[in-house]
C-alpha cells in the first residue's frame, strides 16, 4: 500500500473470503503517520478491494477493532485525528 503496514486482525466473511484490518503509513512519499487499512482477499491471497481511513492529514487513525456481519457488511472503529 506504500509505506509500512502491520497486521492487526483477520475475519472470514460469509462468502468464504477474509478481511483483514491493519495499520500503515504512507511513508516515503506523502506520510508517516498511521492510518487505518482495511482490505479483503480471496483464500488464494488475491486482494479484492481495499480502503485506507485517513480523515485528517498529518495526524495517526488507529485502528481498534473490526467486525462482519452475517451480510457481509465490514464495520471499523478506531481513534484517530486531529489528536487521538
Amino acid at each position: 500500500f506504500g509505506g509500512s503496514e502491520v497486521g492487526g486482525k483477520i475475519l472470514a466473511t460469509p462468502d468464504g473470503n477474509f478481511a483483514i484490518m491493519a495499520s500503515g503509513n504512507q511513508a516515503p512519499s506523502t506520510s508517516y503517520y498511521l492510518d487505518w487499512i482495511t482490505f479483503k482477499i480471496d483464500t488464494s491471497g488475491t486482494q479484492l478491494w481495499s480502503d485506507r481511513y485517513d480523515e485528517t492529514t498529518h495526524n495517526d487513525e488507529y485502528p481498534g477493532a473490526f467486525a462482519v456481519d452475517d451480510g457481509g457488511n465490514i464495520y471499523v472503529t478506531g481513534t484517530g485525528g486531529p489528536f487521538p
